[in-house]
């Protein structure tokens, strides 16, 4: 645990959920002053507040500890490979959100500005209609039309004036939800130093990885050639193959927003949550899939 990271943490998510500190001391039963220590690196919580602060701040432990500020530490860029069964597309309706739109909330979600969208030339084409350049969501998205939708190397999109961002790569169409699932996928990113591929808790891989640039994706679906990670219980996973299984992962999200009132995957909602648009701009993203 570094306590300046942990400490630029507590402030930012402090700052965030709009806290002072003494608002957040008193949350917590501590004083201000033992607040300002933390976001100063010259104190740590005790191991007895943490589980509060991170319910206080709307994050994990594990980031807390980690230090992980997640408009900034989710260095990397993602490609969005449309490789979709038969019968599905970019614009095939996902509850009330297209595929290809669930697919970028996940980039979102991560906390990663640039992304982009490979594919067939029809999916192509309709994502760029919809999205444009991604200004209105405060990301950058670039289009390539392409056969072999999930190769990373190559690309100038990936590796331009000697930069070392990671990627992160979506090549299939699986359902992921998770009520902290921002926290999991950065995790992720930071933790990757080598080829990674994501599985759920009984470690079945996933169509998400990391990489870093200039490596060739070819290996198998089966996850070989990759390190795994975990994102762990909790999270509702399952591969869409079918029409089937598209209508069982849209009777999930019908469920969740009708009970619980959340939004999943709501780019403009998202985007204004994460930060992800201009700190200083206090219009409110107005997104809404209209084709």
């Amino acid at each position: 645990m570094d306590p300046h990271k942990s400490g630029r943490t507590i402030s930012f998510l402090r700052k965030k959920i709009g806290l002072t500190q003494q608002e957040l001391a008193d949350r917590l039963n501590v004083t201000d002053k033992a607040v300002s220590r933390w976001e100063r690196g010259v104190g740590t919580p005790d191991l007895s507040l943490l589980l509060r602060l991170s319910a206080v701040l709307d994050t994990d432990i594990e980031s807390i500890l980690a230090g992980i500020i997640p408009d900034e530490d989710a260095s990397c860029k993602g490609l969005l490979a449309m490789v979709y069964p038969e019968g599905i597309s970019a614009s095939t309706f996902l509850y009330t959100e297209r595929t290809a739109c669930f697919q970028l909330s996940l980039f979102l979600l991560a906390g990663i500005r640039e992304i982009c969208v490979r594919g067939r030339e029809d999916d192509v084409h309709f994502v760029q209609t919809l999205l444009k350049d991604g200004a209105e969501l405060g990301i950058k998205l670039c289009y390539e039309k392409s056969a072999n939708p999930s190769a990373v190397d190559g690309s100038p999109f990936f590796v331009s004036n000697h930069e070392t961002h990671s990627v992160m790569v979506i090549d299939g169409l699986d359902f992921l939800y998770s009520n902290d699932m921002a926290n999991r996928l950065r995790r992720m990113i930071i933790d990757s130093n080598v080829p990674t591929v994501a599985t759920d808790w009984k470690r079945s891989p996933l169509s998400l990885k990391v990489v870093p640039p200039r490596i060739l994706m070819g290996e198998s679906a089966d996850g070989v050639g990759y390190d795994r990670f975990v994102l762990g219980r909790g999270l509702v996973t399952f591969p869409i193959q079918n029409g089937r299984d598209l209508l069982d992962a849209g009777n999930v999200m019908r469920i969740i927003e009708e009970r619980q009132g959340e939004r999943i995957a709501d780019l403009g909602e998202i985007a204004k949550n994460s930060f992800l648009l201009n700190r200083q701009k206090k219009t409110q993203v107005a997104f809404h899939s209209e084709i």
